[in-house]
């Protein structure tokens, strides 16, 4: 629960499968989100709501049949994945041939994986266009007379701040964490047609340069 600028670059060696569970979307950033796929629950109604104690009463009642079910997809994709022939190799391979496995499991063609994951990369786009620092760019990139910002890290953050709206919420507050923002974003920025360079060339996010394609 740090905030991303509470610390640095953190590594954890993780081969798992992990489930996020979230008001949001949670994985923000492309290479999680292109190894993620996003599910959105519908909102219970009053009749629907249930107190913790009876929700775990009939989960235990279910663990059984839960429990047998994922064993027995995993167990059969584990007997098929050295066999995946992906006809389309993703960046992620690995990853990308077990969940082919279990898919194919489950009865889902690499076509149609591939269409889920897509459409978990334009929810990820999406998600971030509500990010202060992308909605910040593009309200300055889109009506400014250049197609380029270029300038020092602090220059750069106090004309994006001055012209934003803060319909998004509150922005980094320096020009580094701003900086960092950016290069995190920077994957998104470019799907929503805008370039980021950053030179950190002795001083952290010293130069920063934004860039709208034609």
């Amino acid at each position: 629960r740090k905030k991303f600028y509470d610390t640095d670059m953190v590594y954890l060696p993780l081969h798992n499968t992990l489930l996020f569970n979230g008001i949001g979307i949670t994985p923000k950033e492309a290479d999680l989100a292109e190894r993620s796929l996003f599910f959105s629950m519908k909102k219970l109604g009053d009749t629907e709501l249930t107190p913790e104690r009876e929700l775990w009463e009939r989960f235990e009642k279910c663990r059984p049949q839960i429990l047998w079910c994922i064993f027995d997809i995993l167990s059969k994709a584990m007997q098929i994945v050295r066999s995946i022939k992906p006809l389309k190799k993703s960046r992620l391979v690995d990853a990308f041939i077990e969940m082919l496995a279990i898919g194919q499991v489950l009865g889902i063609s690499e076509e149609e994986l591939n269409a889920l994951l897509q459409d978990s990369k334009r929810s990820m786009t999406e998600a971030n266009l509500s990010d202060p620092v992308c909605k910040a760019v593009k309200e300055y990139m889109d009506q400014a007379e250049s197609r380029k910002l270029h300038g020092p890290s602090s220059e750069v953050f106090e004309k994006i701040k001055k012209s934003y709206s803060g319909s998004a919420g509150p922005l980094p507050p320096t020009a580094a964490m701003f900086g960092k923002r950016l290069n995190i974003l920077d994957v998104v920025l470019k799907d929503l047609g805008y370039r980021t360079l950053l030179d950190d060339t002795g001083a952290r996010y010293n130069t920063i340069t934004i860039i709208r394609n034609k």
